[in-house]
């Protein structure tokens, strides 16, 4: 989004960092034979003049060089006087000179840049700041000038702890002359639009009041990070000033919008100024000025709607939608006009999204525009009208528990079409933070089931009432959640429809505890894992909400995986019945829960790998949970084998055989370490001990010759090559001698 303030040349007094262009000097030249240059931005494309970060060779200080091209008398008479001027809380003009029809500003190197780099300022940051202005504004105007140039950008911190603010942007100070004003012409540019004060706009008078209604919209951009006047072009920027309705909004806290409107009133004889601010810095009751509308404040002005003369506010227009063609005004901006020329700007401007919005539908339409047209209306849910979100909680308790329940359905229409977010807005229902609540309920509630989107609704309401599943089933945490599925056997089925029709996942969202977002992943994995046994599902999950929850195993209760490793490992028929543990899912879940490997992926590669006996799984599940038991000890017969010469197409077999010591189950496989080479085997899996492999050696595809490969075993008792070696033999020819007889 961008600041109208910040496209006026920012803040290049303190971090430019832009190249020369080729009409200017380049780093490390040397100005007016003293100023080295350390950084050349380009010139503001609505200023004659560039400003250089410059080391000061002559005091080794670093400045800001300004470059006007061309020299003023005028502006040279007031050079004279800043240069003279010395004040802590007023941008120090060290020197000017003239060389070659330009100007030369030699000003003070700000480290700290400007307040416009740090919006939005908390308010409890900003009154220091407001009172290092005033008394900035206060020496300016007793010297008879305006300052003229009040933005965000001209507020300068000198140090880089930011505490010490000076006042910059004196290209446009002006005397005052006897008449008490300056002359001063409205600005074309609407960035600079922004900060005139309404007796410029009609008079092209500038006083020192007019510094003061500067720092009103001024404070208004700091508070809240962008500018009032956000997509205003700038007819309907002048209008804004004007008429006296500069938008404000809940992110100013009422006592600073107590400041901004005194600031801002459109008569200067009524606009507060350094005593009154002073006042109310101090914290004292001052009388508030009853100014025409201000943001969303309702105006005491009574206007015929030209579409319907009979209503003469926004508030009376709602009510008579019906009684006159209002879609079409709506569609052709005469509402929208009406609103802003003679009551509310952000209205308007949310009249006119609606129009785009909803341009073809217009039931809904209408409803926004009611809403938006008087904001104290309550939002009509089929036939209940519900004034306050207390209210709208109160009948969402009462009908949650049917889904088909016609308000609910209702309820999630309005909710779907955004009619109730603008109601929600307009009718501030959280108060202060009724924006933050319409995000999360745009984000959260919105295109879901209509039974879900109400119960997130209900929960984005109230998140610490808790969700109720029945009338004695109860919880606030995910881990009392879990908690009701151990211990409540008779709820797990309501228990599971919570978690699989998807409220689980969606409520733990609203939650937004640390890791949500990994827990709620986790969810709809075991939901796609155990989509045929919701159960062993809904145990994964309580598991890893409560790791420290046992697992029941052959008459015991175990809370440690390496626990129950080791009682498995001493029995056989620990070992039968850990394989139905491990059939069942139930060992799987607990086992995620207490995180027992890094990845989830690992421990699936144990309980849904193919090719895997049972004996290998309780092997490899086994050291998983306990790394500490000991490996079994792998030992293959012959260790090598040497045939010595085979006849070329004869084969030979030979028997190798593994097994193992210790504890444990072995699996492994072997494997030959040249394919195709007239080696061959007829087993390559290893399952437990003793194993048995045939080696098959072929000699029919072979060449006359000596071959060397070898077998590798690998095994979980460790690896060992036997190698292997033979010599193909040419056949015996058939002589050929003839004999005598």
């Amino acid at each position: 989004m961008n600041n109208p303030t910040k496209a006026y040349f920012k803040d290049v007094y303190y971090h430019a960092k832009t190249v020369a262009t080729e009409d200017n000097p380049t780093v490390g030249d040397v100005l007016l034979n003293r100023y080295e240059v350390l950084a050349c931005p380009k010139a503001d494309a609505q200023n004659d003049y560039y400003l250089f970060v410059c080391q000061d060779q002559l005091i080794d200080k670093k400045v800001v060089l300004k470059r006007d091209q061309q020299a003023c008398q005028k502006r040279e008479e007031i050079l004279q006087y800043l240069v003279s001027l010395k004040h802590p809380h007023i941008l120090d003009v060290y020197d000017y000179k003239v060389s070659s029809g330009q100007r030369y500003e030699v000003l003070e190197f700000c480290q700290g840049g400007s307040l416009s780099e740090r919006i939005p300022l908390p308010e409890v940051m900003m009154t220091p700041y407001l009172q290092q202005i005033i008394d900035a504004l206060q020496y300016f105007h007793a010297q008879k000038f305006v300052h003229g140039a009040i933005t965000p950008t001209n507020l300068l911190l000198k140090d880089k702890e930011a505490s010490h603010l000076v006042m910059g942007g004196l290209s446009s100070l002006s005397f005052i002359g006897e008449d008490e004003h300056v002359r001063m012409v409205p600005p074309e540019q609407a960035s600079k639009l922004c900060y005139i004060a309404p007796e410029i706009i009609e008079y092209q008078r500038a006083t020192i009041e007019s510094d003061f209604y500067a720092l009103g919209i001024s404070l208004i951009e700091l508070l809240t990070g962008e500018s009032p006047f956000e997509g205003l072009n700038q007819s309907e920027i002048l209008v804004c000033h004007l008429r006296g309705r500069i938008p404000l909004d809940d992110r100013v806290s009422e006592r600073y919008q107590q400041l901004i409107k005194g600031l801002t009133e459109v008569d200067p004889e009524k606009r507060w100024g350094a005593e009154d601010i002073s006042v109310w810095i101090n914290q004292k009751d001052l009388a508030v000025v009853d100014f025409t509308a201000i943001g969303c404040q309702v105006s005491s002005n009574e206007v015929p709607f030209p579409g319907y003369p009979m209503a003469r506010t926004p508030e009376q227009l709602a009510q008579v939608l019906d009684q006159f063609d209002a879609f079409n005004c709506l569609k052709q901006g005469d509402i929208r006009r009406w609103l802003f020329d003679y009551f509310d700007v952000q209205k308007a401007n949310k009249v006119d999204h609606i129009a785009s919005t909803y341009g073809d539908t217009k039931e809904i339409a209408l409803l926004h525009l009611k809403y938006i047209l008087d904001g104290g209306l309550p939002i009509l849910i089929k036939d209940k009208e519900v004034d306050t979100l207390s209210d709208l909680y109160d009948l969402l308790q009462r009908v949650i528990g049917d889904k088909r329940d016609p308000y609910i359905l209702a309820c999630a229409e309005l909710l779907n079409q955004g009619v109730f977010e603008t109601w929600a807005l307009a009718h501030r229902v959280a108060g202060s933070q009724s924006d933050a609540f319409v995000v999360k309920v745009h984000q959260t509630c919105r295109n879901q089931e209509p039974h879900l989107s109400m119960f997130l609704l209900k929960q984005t309401i109230d998140p610490t009432a808790g969700v109720q599943i029945s009338d004695n089933l109860t919880f606030h945490t995910p881990q009392e959640y879990a908690a009701l599925y151990f211990e409540m056997p008779r709820s797990r089925q309501l228990l599971m429809r919570f978690m699989y029709d998807g409220y689980l996942e969606e409520w733990l969202q609203l939650l937004a505890f640390d890791g949500w977002s990994n827990l709620v992943s986790f969810i709809r994995k075991s939901k796609s894992v155990y989509i045929e046994t919701p159960h062993v599902g809904c145990l994964c999950v309580c598991y890893r909400i409560d790791p420290s929850r046992p697992i029941h195993f052959f008459g015991q209760d175990y809370l440690c995986p390496k626990e129950l490793a080791r009682a498995v490992d001493q029995s056989d028929v620990h070992k039968d019945k850990f394989i139905g543990l491990l059939n069942s899912g139930l060992l799987r879940a607990w086992l995620l829960g207490a995180k027992v490997s890094e990845e989830d992926s690992d421990l699936d590669l144990i309980f849904f790998g193919l090719d895997m006996s049972d004996d290998t799984r309780v092997e490899m599940l086994l050291k998983v949970m306990d790394p500490s038991l000991p490996d079994p000890v792998m030992d293959a017969l012959p260790d090598q084998v040497h045939v010595g010469n085979i006849q070329k197409g004869r084969q030979l077999q030979v028997t190798l055989t593994v097994v193992k010591h210790g504890r444990g189950h072995l699996y492994g496989r072997f494997e030959p370490e040249l394919v195709g080479k007239g080696v061959t085997l007829d087993q390559y899996l290893i399952e437990g001990s003793p194993a048995v492999c045939h080696i098959v050696i072929d000699t029919a595809s072979l060449q006359p010759a000596t071959y060397n490969n070898a077998i590798l075993v690998k095994t979980n008792g460790g690896d060992k090559s036997i190698p292997i070696s033979f010599t193909v033999m040419a056949p015996r020819k058939a002589s050929s001698k003839m004999w005598d007889f």
